[in-house]
């Protein structure tokens, strides 16, 4: 298995006050501005205004857009400023990959999921859950619509695996290099998207003391893996 590194900065977390309340600032006058475009949007639905329906429509499109680059560009900041806090709690992994599926299948259509693991993980459930997706939405994204997508879940007695594969060309090595890292090609057109988000779900698994790679065996499929330390009973008891 092949793995991009990075060391993130050791810097004292003086910003994460400051990026609490200006994402929260932020994320609330975005809210108020897409509750405003939906309302637009299905007024004008009713009406004869065809055209004026059609900008409303994507206005609330970029509007999502812009949400989404602003919450990642808030996770970079805190990345950089070693200020991504994570809450963590006891999580039953087979119900988070629950959620996942749930999630993804809602917006994409049908994802083959193989797996159980029966088995706790102590972590931040929310930003896991960001994780998988984004390794599943960039499977989507490099994947012809009737190629295979699966989601394999698995675990050992120290830690669980997940692994998302799909069918199509297979990275290159300087695609490979460049995985998990920010640069001037995270920004170009069909890769800044999956950069900057691979590079968020680096930071996130490192936050967990896991590990998160690709598995370049395979000529023929892509393979992204998750690995996360499991909780034993013992654990389990000190944590509840």
């Amino acid at each position: 298995m092949t793995q991009a590194k990075r060391v993130l900065p050791q810097k004292p977390d003086t910003t994460a006050p400051l990026l609490t309340t200006l994402s929260h600032d932020l994320k609330s006058l975005l809210t108020s501005i897409k509750a405003y475009g939906q309302i637009l949007e299905k007024r004008l639905a009713k009406s004869n205004e065809q055209e004026a329906h059609k900008y409303s429509t994507k206005l609330n499109k970029q509007i999502t857009l812009f949400t989404q680059d602003l919450v990642e560009y808030l996770d970079i900041v805190r990345i950089h400023s070693n200020a991504l806090s994570l809450s963590k709690e006891l999580i039953f992994f087979d119900d988070l990959v629950a959620d996942v599926m749930s999630q993804i299948e809602k917006n994409y259509g049908f994802i083959i999921h193989k797996g159980k693991t029966q088995h706790y993980i102590y972590g931040n459930k929310k930003r896991l859950v960001q994780v998988l997706i984004t390794l599943l939405e960039n499977a989507i994204k490099h994947t012809a619509e009737d190629s295979k997508i699966t989601l394999y879940t698995k675990a050992t007695t120290k830690e669980i695996i997940a692994v998302v594969e799909n069918e199509g060309k297979p990275l290159n090595q300087e695609q490979m290099n460049s995985l998990f890292h920010l640069s001037e090609d995270t920004q170009s057109a069909g890769t800044r998207v999956s950069g900057v988000s691979l590079f968020i779900a680096d930071a996130i698994i490192q936050a967990h003391n896991g590990e998160i790679g690709i598995d370049t065996k395979d000529a023929k499929k892509t393979r992204f893996y998750v690995k996360l330390p499991t909780v034993n009973k013992e654990k389990r008891k000190e944590v509840l």
